[in-house]
Order: C-alpha cells, then sequence, then structure tokens
C-alpha cells in the first residue's frame, strides 16, 4: 500500500521507504488471569510484531495470554511461558529470555513484506489509492462535548470539498480563524499527489462515549474509547465499506475527539495526544466482517485551553497523521534522549514541525522524499555531467536523486517555492536531503532521526545553521551558497565520510527556477565479493580461493550455503566464528578510499569485528571497529586513508560467540579509477571481459547508470549498438 518501503530495501532503491510504523508508545493490557502486561507494538501493515516494554517479543497463545516467543522454522510461535514486566519476572523467566535474545522476528516473512512494499508503485497501488475511502469519527465525552452544534457539516466540508474555502460561524458570519485555509484534507492530498490520491471520507458522529476527556490518559487508554465509539456505531455504519483491498481489515480510521490535546505543553498530560496506531493489537469485535486496523487520531481545539479559545483546529495534524496511516515516519527527533536532540527539517516538513503553521490551516507541502515513498513522484538519477534544471514542487513534481558509493543511501534534489501549500516557509530555493536506508530498522520503527549520532534523513542546511529552519537553509538561499560537493560544509558525502562521484556548483535560481551545474568529482568505481563463485569451503580455513577480483584466506571460518536462514543476499556467505578471519590473499590491485562490510547475526551473543589492512601481510592496522547486536544485520562502512600503495585487507572477529556462527557477506571497495581509465572497462573491476559487454547492454536497454562516458566505447558520442560491437572485438583481440 506504500512505498516507503522503496527506500528501505531496494532504496533500497527506494524505501521503503516507512511502512507505517506501529504505534510508538507502550500499551498495558489485561491477561486472562487479570495481570497487566505493558505491549510494544513494532513494523507496519506488511509486517509487525509485538514485544514487552523492554523487547522481547511476544504472541497470544490459544488461551488469550501474551506469552513469549521462539522461532521455531523461522515461524514466531508460543512458548509456555507467560510474559511479564520486566520487574515481575522469575528467575526462570530471566534465564529464558537470556537465551532466547530481544526482538525476535520472521525474517522470511519481513523480506516478504519488503518484496509487498516495492509493490506499491505498482498499479496495485494505484487502484488502492483510486479505491480507497476513508472513515472519520467525532467523539463526544461525558465531561466534554463538541463546541459547535454542526460539527458534523464543519468537518464532512473541512475532509471532502474540493477547494476548500474555510468556515463561517454557525451564524454564518465570518470567522477569522475559518478564512485562513486554501484547501482542505482531500485538496491537500490530492495536490500533494498530483492527483494520484484525492481521498473521500464519511464523517459520522459525533458519538456519544462513557468515558471522561482525561480518561484517555495521552495515548495509553485512546484504544478503549475509540473501541467504545466503533460499537456505539456498529448498528448504523457498515464497516465493510472501508476494506479497499479487500484483506478483511478496514484500511483506516481517523477520529477526533471533543476538546484539547495534549501536545500543546500546559495543557492536561491526561487529554488526548494525537498519534496513529492500530487497534489490530487489541481485542476488539469484528463488525460486518471486518477487523479494525489502522487509525489516526486528533482533537477538535488548536492551542490551549487556559486561552479560554475555541479555535478548530485546522487540517494540519489531521495530515500529519494520515501520512502516519500510509506510511511517513515522524521525521523529527521521537525520544528525545538518545544522546541528546537531534537536528530535523523542522518547519521544512510536514512530518516535522510543518503541519502547525497559520494555526494547522497551511501544513507544508510534501517533500520529495514523502512523495517518493508514497507513490506520487518517481525522480530522475543523475548519471552524468551537465546543467539541471528544477522547476517548483508544487507545480510540477520533479525531483533529481544522486546517487552515492554506499548502497541505500542518496541525496534528494527540490526546489521549494514560496507557493501553494508551501506558502508559509521561511525561504525558497533548492532543498538537499540526504537519506540514509542502510539500517533498515530505524525506518521501521519510527526512529529516523532518534539519535543526533546519526540521522537518516537529513537536511543539508545551505547556510550550516543548526537552530531551526532559517531562510538560509536552501541554496542557493539568502547565504548565496552556490556549491556543494565533498569538501563543502554541508557536503555531499554519506554519513560515514565517503566521497560522490559528482559535485553541484554554480547553483542559480531565476523567477523560481533553480538552475545547477553538475560536475565530475572523480571517477569512481566498485568491487564487491559476494563469494558466490566460490562454492562452499572448509569450515577450518580454506586458503587462496578466487573470488570475484581476487583469492581469499579464511581461517577458521569458511563460505556457506544457505548461510544464516536467508541472512545473505543471494546463495553463498562466510560463516564465522570467534576469532576467526577472512583476508585477501593478496595485495588489491587498486587502491579504496572506503570497504563496506555486510554481517548478520543470528545469535543470541553480541558479535564484534575489525576490519583490518596490511601494506605487508604481517602488520596490521585497524581501519575500524563494527559492533553487531545479536539478531541484527548491518551495513558497516570504513574509510581508508590515503596509502603509499596496494593493501591486504581482512575482517576480524575479535568478540561474541565461539561457537554460535555470524555471517559476513557483500565485501565492498570502492576507489577513483585512473584517469581516463580503461578503454571498455564499463563496470570498473579493473578488467575488460564479458561481464563489461553485459554492462554495456545493460546501459543500452536503460536497466543500468553507467557514465555515457565508459560506454561510448568507438567516441562517436552516441550509445548504441556499434559500441557492443567493438567491445567484443576488443575482446576477442
Amino acid at each position: 500500500m506504500k512505498k516507503f518501503a522503496l527506500l528501505l530495501i531496494c532504496l533500497m532503491a527506494m524505501f521503503r521507504a516507512s511502512a507505517v510504523p506501529a504505534y510508538p508508545y507502550p500499551v498495558t493490557v489485561t491477561q486472562p488471569d487479570g495481570s497487566t502486561l505493558v505491549i510494544q507494538g513494532h513494523g507496519d501493515e506488511f509486517y509487525h510484531f509485538t514485544t514487552t516494554a523492554d523487547g522481547y517479543t511476544i504472541v497470544k497463545n490459544d488461551a488469550g495470554y501474551y506469552v513469549y516467543a521462539q522461532l521455531q522454522n523461522n515461524r514466531l510461535t508460543p512458548t509456555d511461558r507467560i510474559a511479564r514486566n520486566q520487574a515481575e519476572r522469575t528467575a526462570n523467566d530471566v534465564s529464558f529470555l537470556e537465551a532466547t535474545g530481544k526482538m525476535l522476528i520472521e525474517k522470511a516473512n519481513n523480506e516478504g513484506a519488503r518484496k509487498a512494499r516495492r509493490k506499491v508503485a505498482t498499479k496495485e497501488s494505484d487502484s488502492y489509492y483510486k479505491n480507497f475511502r476513508g472513515l472519520v469519527i467525532l467523539i463526544n465525552f461525558s465531561d466534554r462535548k463538541f463546541s459547535r452544534s454542526d460539527a458534523h457539516s464543519v468537518y464532512d466540508h473541512m475532509f471532502n470539498d474540493e477547494n476548500y474555502k474555510g468556515y463561517t460561524n454557525e451564524n454564518g458570519t465570518k470567522n477569522s480563524y475559518g478564512s485562513m485555509f486554501i484547501g482542505g484534507v482531500r485538496d491537500y492530498f490530492s495536490q500533494n499527489s498530483m492527483g494520484k490520491f484525492a481521498p473521500q471520507f464519511d464523517v459520522v458522529g459525533p458519538v456519544e462515549v462513557d468515558m471522561k476527556s482525561t480518561e484517555v490518559n495521552g495515548s495509553d487508554r485512546a484504544w478503549v474509547v475509540f473501541a467504545e465509539a466503533i460499537a456505539n456505531l456498529s448498528s448504523t455504519v457498515d464497516f465493510s465499506k472501508y476494506d479497499a483491498d479487500g484483506d478483511g481489515v478496514v484500511d483506516m480510521m481517523y477520529f477526533i475527539v471533543a476538546g484539547y490535546g495534549a501536545n500543546y505543553s500546559g495543557n492536561s498530560g491526561a487529554y488526548l495526544w494525537p498519534h496513529k496506531w492500530s487497534l489490530e493489537y487489541v481485542d476488539i469485535p469484528r463488525y460486518n466482517g471486518k477487523r479494525m486496523g489502522k487509525y489516526a487520531c486528533s482533537v477538535e481545539l488548536y492551542g490551549w485551553e487556559s486561552n479560554q479559545q475555541t479555535i478548530l483546529d485546522g487540517i494540519g495534524t489531521v495530515c500529519h497523521e494520515f501520512s502516519h496511516v500510509l506510511g511517513l515516519p515522524d521525521e523529527y527527533d521521537t525520544d528525545y534522549d538518545a544522546g541528546g536532540q537531534s537536528h530535523d527539517p523542522g518547519v521544512w516538513s510536514v512530518m516535522a514541525g510543518g503541519s502547525y503553521s497559520q494555526f494547522g490551516r497551511l501544513p507544508v507541502g510534501y517533500s520529495a522524499f514523502q512523495r517518493y515513498a508514497s507513490g506520487f513522484l518517481t525522480p530522475k538519477v543523475i548519471t552524468q555531467t551537465g546543467k539541471l534544471e528544477l522547476k517548483p514542487m508544487q507545480e510540477n513534481n520533479e525531483a533529481y536523486m544522486l546517487k552515492t558509493p554506499v548502497d541505500n543511501e542518496f541525496f534528494l534534489l527540490e526546489n521549494r517555492q514560496k507557493t501553494g501549500w508551501d506558502v508559509k516557509l521561511p525561504g525558497h530555493g533548492m532543498l538537499v536531503f540526504r537519506v540514509d536506508s542502510t539500517d533498515v530498522s530505524v525506518w521501521q520503527t519510527n526512529r529516523v532521526n532518534a539519535s543526533p549520532t546519526h540521522n537518516y534523513y537529513e537536511l543539508l542546511r545551505a547556510g550550516n545553521s543548526t537552530s531551526g529552519a532559517q531562510t538560509s537553509d536552501p541554496f542557493p538561499g539568502t547565504s548565496n551558497i552556490m556549491t556543494l560537493n565533498n569538501t563543502t560544509s554541508p557536503s555531499l558525502c554519506t554519513w560515514n565520510g565517503a566521497y560522490n562521484t559528482f559535485g553541484l556548483s554554480e547553483i542559480t535560481e531565476t523567477n523560481g527556477v533553480i538552475t545547477v551545474k553538475v560536475n565530475k568529482e572523480g571517477d569512481i568505481a566498485q568491487m564487491k565479493e559476494d563469494f558466490e563463485t566460490m562454492g562452499t569451503t572448509s569450515a577450518n580455513g580454506a586458503k587462496g580461493v578466487r573470488g570475484r577480483f581476487c583469492s581469499w584466506n579464511f581461517t577458521k571460518c569458511g563460505v556457506t550455503a544457505p548461510g544464516s536462514a536467508s541472512a545473505c543476499d543471494d546463495t553463498y556467505s562466510v560463516a564465522m566464528k570467534k576469532p576467526s578471519v577472512i583476508a585477501t590473499a593478496e595485495p588489491l590491485s587498486v587502491v579504496p578510499f572506503m570497504v563496506a562490510v555486510h554481517f548478520f547475526n543470528p545469535s543470541t551473543t553480541a558479535a564484534k569485528f575489525k576490519v583490518q589492512y596490511s601494506l605487508d601481510g604481517t602488520t596490521w592496522e585497524d581501519l575500524g571497529e563494527a559492533s553487531v547486536a545479536a539478531k541484527e544485520d548491518v551495513n558497516e562502512s570504513f574509510k581508508i586513508k590515503s596509502l603509499s600503495g596496494p593493501a591486504y585487507y581482512r575482517v576480524y572477529q575479535v568478540g561474541g560467540s565461539t561457537t554460535a556462527k555470524v555471517y559476513v557477506d557483500n565485501i565492498v571497495f570502492t576507489y577513483y579509477k585512473e584517469e581516463g581509465g580503461v578503454v571498455g572497462d564499463i563496470n570498473g573491476d579493473g578488467t575488460v571481459d564479458v561481464s563489461d559487454v553485459t554492462a554495456l547492454i545493460n546501459k543500452i536497454l536503460g536497466t543500468s547508470d553507467y557514465t555515457d562516458e565508459v560506454c561510448d566505447i568507438n567516441g562517436d558520442g552516441e550509445i548504441n549498438v556499434s559500441d557492443v560491437t567493438q567491445l567484443i572485438n576488443q575482446i576477442l583481440q
């Protein structure tokens, strides 16, 4: 349903981007014996799971108890141990959990979820958007009612009108806050998707619930309120109308409750805090044969109760929370704890601080990433030097992608002008975002920018400001910054410092149109060892095993298949245990500036690796360390300082289990090709062979993005079958 997975996987070409993260706050549930348990949901609509508050995976057994889960044949199955809060566990519970580990997931199903996310860009996704129908439920508490008697009519127009113009007072006179709108909810999504998604909503209520407005307790008991409201509507609402994709689950509900919200500091913290979650996590009856699914919610009134004003909240909160339902993650610091508070896009993004503008009447428009992740835009990939022209996002729905040497990390370039939904932005010009999906889990668990030590969605602020949204943030902006490359600040380097192939210069803005010159920063190539050509080896230490571009030595480890229950990209990976080593058997033929390694740790013990180099094959120097938690798989990149010549490289496991296997796959070296390079070496592996013919054919077919310069073998300025013929003749000579 969403493309957020594109980022996360292929982005990962795309994302994966997001993917509707589970409700980010713990929930207290009651077990059949009357005891209570704090649980936490994770994942999205494609794959989700539940844990205790401290991260141990749980499932429900046939008796209705949450019990600790175990993996059997790559499936989560119930154990006979009833789940308990941390302070209530027995010594046997603790011992069992230490052996089991946290965050168990069904890796095969999770990979299936990633593939399902990729489908959002297909016609199936278009059909979902086209057929979508949402349900909006207005709720009165026993102690707090909607401030207007015509609330149903007001919200029906606010959600559904095309070219919505706002509302008046109940007597028909002008309402100054009601006249600030430039559109409603339908307008916002229709215009930001370029007409691809123009949702229709059925507004019902207000429906009465027998609970006070403070009994919601922020979000802890919101589902109880919503369950009662649904039950009270069950005789008048046909819930089967709201399952557009036919999966047996109501696609989306939106609740608006009477009164103020806890999201305004100073109001009661017991009022509702707007959020999104899924009612699939709790026990609610089926209605009209459908299970209740995702929901988002907000409150009636804007601002602070102490002001004694009854200003209706605008559509900003609705657009933010409903975007969660579509799969977009929060882009602000969601925990304010891990290492301090992160910098985030602020008012430049509706998923950060951009939903509150003009009393919530003018939420900022979708960014290039948000459109990309939702399937509303496909950015153009920069593959060669030259001039680029970027027209305003709100009018033309276009953006550029600049890839990096690191898999699943790239930059997006977009032109934001103060028009349409962007009219209240602090400035105008070209915004550049770095998108990093190298760690899928942060996108799946709504922690994209939770840690200031590693932002996974970062606005490159042209003026280098760290104090929130500024007029100097865009390029060229008020600071007239016209250059962005590997050595500027900010730069086009990856998070780990790897250089980009291209740089940007002569960034100018004329009549709202951005012009950029793309320059070659250096001809970058990669060599990847994926172990697929080796076959299995001895686990005790094979020597001189030929790989993709060099031979390898294995010490107390070896190539295995299928690896760790699909914990490798294809068939083969290297199974390691402390203190095993995999090393190049001879110096590389190139001098790389970065090496990346993919680690898989299915064991219950954290593992630690050193990545090292040696000029003589005897004395080893550290490039860096990688700590891989139990049940985790990660990509790690290491910068290589300037070396005097070719070197040996190795991955050395220095921590972890001496019996449980940990896996390594895809060792990638990134290097600068020599000036001019080797004619015909399309894939940059240092040799000219049949693999280069394949690469050239893929270029002609449009399935690869090798540069025109390297693919134009005969130098006639065109890339076609004549270049293939000349390359084949060159190889046969």
